[in-house]
């Protein structure tokens, strides 16, 4: 892909995927990838490609914290692992907004940096890849889920879901390790969608 995807949405682009979002107020991620770069006529991140499909995932998620920054709370975009929601502000419930403020802005500054979008090679995705691996193992076997290693995207797939049924059960939804893990977990995840 040419020049990782031609850099970080502008100003018009942000307007398209803020119009979007207006209409489409609830998709998953790889919609909404597909859907942005062909609005906005960049050229479709090869998701074949771990640092084309890095890239393809930065941009949208800068664009989308962008958009909650600069909207003069108007509206808040709910980033969750498997869906990405516009909620206007007039429609933010208690729960809804207590949520919202205990959103770690760890990722929202990553996203945020733009050093990371530029600096990020295929070796240091690859390490990325490595370290959440390693990172969700010693939480499956600290939480006696599953011994055995995974071999492929199928069964750490499995692991992984019933790690979330498990956290669920136990009703530990402040487990900041745990949520370490989702974050790297949703990155993982977006290299192995074909």
């Amino acid at each position: 892909m040419s020049n990782q995807l031609l850099g970080l949405f502008n100003l018009q682009e942000l307007l398209i995927l803020e119009t979007f979002l207006l209409k489409n107020n609830k998709c998953n991620e790889s919609e909404l990838i597909k859907s942005i770069f062909e609005l906005t006529t960049r050229p479709k991140p090869d998701f074949y490609n771990p640092l084309d499909l890095f890239h393809g995932h930065f941009i949208l998620f800068n664009g989308l914290h962008r958009l909650n920054h600069s909207n003069k709370k108007q509206y808040y975009i709910h980033i969750q692992l498997t869906r990405i929601q516009l909620i206007l502000a007039n429609q933010l419930n208690s729960n809804t907004s207590t949520s919202i403020e205990k959103n770690d802005n760890t990722l929202m500054n990553y996203y945020m940096d733009e050093q990371n979008f530029r600096e990020t090679s295929t070796l240091k995705v690859q390490e990325m890849l490595e370290s959440f691996t390693m990172k969700f193992q010693a939480y499956l076997k600290q939480h006696s889920i599953n011994d055995k290693a995974p071999t492929n995207w199928d069964e750490l797939d499995a692991q992984y879901q019933k790690s979330i049924h498990l956290e669920h059960r136990e009703h530990i939804t402040n487990n900041s390790e745990f949520k370490l893990i989702s974050t790297q977990y949703k990155q993982l995840k977006k290299y192995q969608k074909k």
